[in-house]
């Protein structure tokens, strides 16, 4: 709904920014916060929003999402997936090159841009690194820079040549953007569909094992270091990686990570069904490596959380596990899943939400404001108590393919509120 004057009562408000914790109401006129105040009443012409139990926060940044459009916009639309991160707390979100045609150029960074006043979110288009995310010529980053990318990746094409990996870090350094590089050594993953392990033995099936995630990942930390490069590790998904990372960071290197809910959240031997549901990539490990992760990000070793939004059609899904598609949407069951994770481990709400704002923000170099008066409304009012089933039927993404299907979650944002508009999952 379209408001434009709103009352936001009795919620505790947080701000990522400076990690300020304080109760007040939040006065908002023509989409911007006119005032914060103690007042328990307004005006009558004020639409009300009652935030008792509720922490209202600055929307959620995610640094990667697929949204599929450009070219299958069967399976995702930008306007879809805004509304899909809108209703998960997203606010901005970084979309991933593998569109058709592929953002490769300035072109096609620009006609997405000419989209975004279109849609509820700001949308922050990452660059191919090479033309057609092929991994043999790197592409325009420079030009792609200049018409708005924060990042340049090959989406889920890992860049094998090590010599082009070099050159990418190196022509990106110039515009201090991140090069987001899936770590998958595909001769070690050998077409694998799970993790190996015990569980793929069990089930009679090829696994990919760690090393294949990690080998990469020693190697661009290795580049990135020679060259003072910067680089960002998506997918973190084992032990072994996050033991490089550690390595890396005391060492001094720009490196940061991310690890995705489902990783935190699952583990192999929810595979033992065979459902494709399962299917991801980088694959569920075991439960060894999912609490490692867990305390990686505790302890900062992994930066933040990124949902991997990836939609497929059900078809793609429902075929048997060998030849599904990989992937899960994710950005409306984002916040319950890891929010349930965490409270496990006794970690602080306001953590979790820095993990979803000022952590990826920092990352992408995106800007968010205060929660101030006079800066414009981004924000988000969520119940970290709100216990609720996913349901994938209800999602407004295009797509249902969600690892998360009837799972029982814990944390919903409620509310979020951009400008004059409010999108409530209030029920």
């Amino acid at each position: 709904m379209h408001s434009e004057k709103i009352f936001l009562k009795d919620g505790l408000i947080y701000d990522p920014l400076t990690k300020e914790k304080f109760e007040k109401n939040i006065i908002i006129d023509n989409g911007i916060i006119k005032d914060l105040t103690t007042k328990k009443t307004v005006p009558k012409s004020y639409y009300e929003i009652d935030c008792s139990g509720m922490i209202l926060t600055t929307g959620f940044i995610d640094l990667r999402s697929n949204f599929t459009d450009p070219g299958n916009a069967y399976q995702e639309t930008l306007y879809s997936g805004a509304l899909s991160a809108v209703f998960g707390g997203y606010t901005k979100v970084c979309i991933m090159p593998g569109t058709n045609p592929v953002i490769d150029s300035p072109e096609v960074v620009e006609y997405i841009n000419s989209l975004s006043d279109k849609i509820p979110i700001d949308i922050f288009t990452i660059g191919a690194a090479t033309k057609g995310l092929e991994g043999k010529e790197i592409s325009e980053i420079g030009l792609m820079h200049k018409a708005g990318i924060v990042a340049v990746s090959d989406y889920e094409n890992s860049i094998q040549n090590s010599q082009l990996f070099r050159m990418v870090i190196e022509y990106s350094k110039k515009f201090n953007i991140p090069i987001i590089n899936h770590p998958e050594d595909y001769f070690l993953s050998n077409l694998g569909k799970m993790n190996e392990g015990d569980v793929s033995t069990k089930n009679g099936m090829s696994g990919a094992p760690s090393i294949s995630e990690s080998t990469i990942v020693f190697r661009d930390i290795s580049i990135a270091g020679y060259v003072d490069g910067r680089i960002h590790i998506p997918r973190v998904s084992s032990n072994r990686s996050i033991k490089l990372i550690e390595r890396a960071k005391k060492e001094g290197i720009s490196i940061t990570a991310e690890v995705t809910p489902h990783h935190l959240y699952f583990n192999d031997q929810n595979f033992l069904d065979f459902s494709s549901r399962w299917k991801v990539n980088p694959p569920i490990r075991d439960n060894f490596d999912r609490e490692k992760l867990v305390e990686a990000l505790i302890d900062g070793t992994i930066d933040c959380i990124s949902t991997d939004h990836n939609p497929q059609t059900i078809e793609s899904k429902e075929s048997d596990v060998y030849n599904a598609s990989a992937g899960s949407i994710g950005l409306e069951s984002s916040f319950g899943a890891v929010n349930k994770v965490l409270s496990t481990y006794k970690v602080e709400i306001f953590k979790i939400i820095d993990w979803f704002t000022s952590a990826p923000a920092s990352i992408m170099n995106i800007s968010i404001d205060q929660i101030v008066p006079g800066t414009k409304v981004n924000l988000v009012a969520l119940n970290p108590n709100k216990k609720w089933i996913f349901n994938s039927r209800l999602t407004k993404s295009k797509s249902e393919n969600s690892i998360f299907e009837n799972e029982k979650l814990h944390g919903k944002v409620e509310y979020t509120i951009i400008g004059s508009k409010i999108f409530s999952n209030k029920i």
